[in-house]
């Protein structure tokens, strides 16, 4: 496609910048789209402060360092890990998401590596401001295992007008099974909040398959948020194999579902909620089969 001439190009921008491709592969040197001059690493930077200068190693853009400013884990300040002392980043460290409806926002994940004395790795989230210049808006950390990203980069569920619902997964996977714990965050003034949490388990068994869906619905009512309905669907089907072994039940096949609903406090100014489906859904998943 031919360039604009400059004038156009300027009032393209201010309209409707390019948004971040979701599933879209991002190198830590790349520009961030729509906004000349500003580079992942520059967000990097803000977040890993004495960050070295990007260099080509094989095939990656790789940069090092070991200052990070201070943070604290969504979840609260017993959950905030710590990152390991010597930081490598490459491309497959972070992730970005365009905030729907402010293409001036940006959030910005990056996996500092494993933490110390830790199974899961330093994810940090970061909300930045691009114009009218870069300027780092809020950091937490996020999740809880070795691979954490966006669950719905596309077409979020929107609280409020430039409000998404963020979901963030955290997952586990060993052999057969994956465990995944599912953060719900939203932003409000400029800062992230926390919503709830929740965990899904799938296995595949020689005996059985179990996948457990999550979905999310905004219902409408009073206040300046609506309510959050979260239901997970577990479904158990049996394969029909035999021969798995003594230690193996076959159960029926079957469908159940857990919802709970989370409605805004505006006392507390946070969401909350009375159930506890979530909770005997963590409970159940203890005891399977």
């Amino acid at each position: 496609m031919k360039p604009a001439a400059p004038g156009l190009a300027c009032l393209l921008w201010l309209c409707a910048a390019p948004a971040v491709a979701a599933g879209a592969v991002l190198q830590l040197g790349d520009a961030i789209p729509g906004h000349p001059g500003l580079t992942y690493y520059d967000l990097a930077k803000r977040l890993v402060t004495d960050l070295g200068p990007p260099r080509k190693e094989a095939e990656l853009v790789v940069a090092e360092g070991q200052k990070v400013i201070p943070f604290t884990h969504i979840e609260g300040k017993d959950r905030t890990g710590a990152p390991p002392q010597d930081i490598s980043l490459n491309f497959s460290d972070v992730d970005a998401m365009n905030l729907p409806g402010d293409e001036s926002r940006l959030l910005f994940l990056v996996d500092l590596g494993p933490e110390e004395e830790a199974v899961g790795h330093a994810e940090l989230l970061g909300l930045f401001s691009l114009v009218p210049a870069l300027k780092l808006l809020d950091v937490v950390e996020v999740g809880s295992a070795e691979s954490t990203g966006f669950a719905q980069k596309s077409k979020p569920p929107m609280l409020a007008k430039r409000t998404p619902l963020l979901l963030i997964d955290s997952e586990h996977d060993n052999a057969d099974e994956s465990t995944t714990s599912t953060e719900m965050i939203f932003i409000r003034d400029n800062r992230f909040q926390f919503i709830g949490s929740f965990t899904t388990f799938d296995e595949k068994q020689c005996a059985y398959r179990r996948m457990e869906t999550p979905s999310y619905g905004i219902l409408p009512g009073g206040g300046p948020f609506p309510a959050i309905r979260v239901a997970v669907e577990e479904r158990v089907t049996p394969t029909g194999e035999q021969g798995c072994g003594s230690g193996q039940a076959s159960p029926k096949a079957r469908v159940s579902t857990y919802a709970a609903t989370y409605r805004w406090d505006a006392r507390a100014r946070r969401y909350a909620s009375q159930s506890t489906e979530m909770k005997r859904l963590e409970e159940d998943n203890g005891r399977y089969p």
